[in-house]
């Protein structure tokens, strides 16, 4: 094909679009977009295959540095993010950084605001794919060291939890999405 793939049987994973253009029909208005608030520099610290980097980069057009622990996904996006950008622009904002979330971010300088979405422990219902992405992928919990780290380098830090996951210490919003929940940790109390 034209594309790096990773397969188990009839399931495959690879870097896409994916639901892009449906979630760019609410803008703004997107709980993720308004959970992150206005940004020329995003961390997206649990990337994944970057489907909600690209979105955060084309609705804000911003720099979205994405870290992704686990190296076969790593493997697939040094494919998928390039590949992409010859013809989405939001995917030419993306640098991508391979580690462990808590000791990549040190490293990172400032940022506006940091996103983390680990993968759910408990499974949901998903594309075929998605259990393929479940094996593979880093299963980190936030950390209070991890949080700590998300917080040097921006002053917000945005969480993506299970609707109804129980409140996070620090929280200055919830954002109600159509099935998760965005914490917002704002140091600045907005």
């Amino acid at each position: 094909r034209n594309r790096d793939e990773l397969r188990d049987g009839a399931a495959s994973l690879t870097v896409h679009e994916g639901m892009l253009h449906a979630r760019l029909q609410a803008g703004q208005d997107h709980p993720l977009i308004r959970a992150i608030g206005p940004a020329v520099h995003v961390v997206d610290g649990t990337l994944g295959l970057a489907g909600d980097a690209l979105h955060i980069s084309a609705v804000l057009g911003c720099k979205v540095t994405g870290i992704e622990g686990s190296p076969a996904i790593y493997s697939l996006l040094e494919e998928g993010i390039p590949r992409l950008a010859k013809t989405l622009a939001p995917a030419r904002r993306i640098v991508l950084l391979l580690g462990e979330a808590t000791a990549t971010l040190a490293g990172i300088g400032s940022a506006d605001a940091v996103f983390l979405a680990p993968m759910y422990d408990r499974a949901r219902a998903a594309t075929p794919g998605f259990e393929l992405l479940r094996r593979v992928a880093v299963h980190d919990p936030f950390t209070p060291r991890m949080l700590e780290q998300a917080h040097r380098i921006a002053p917000r830090v945005v969480l993506k939890v299970d609707r109804g996951a129980p409140e996070v210490e620090g929280t200055t919003a919830r954002i109600r999405g159509k099935s998760v929940d965005y914490v917002v940790l704002d140091r600045r109390g907005v």
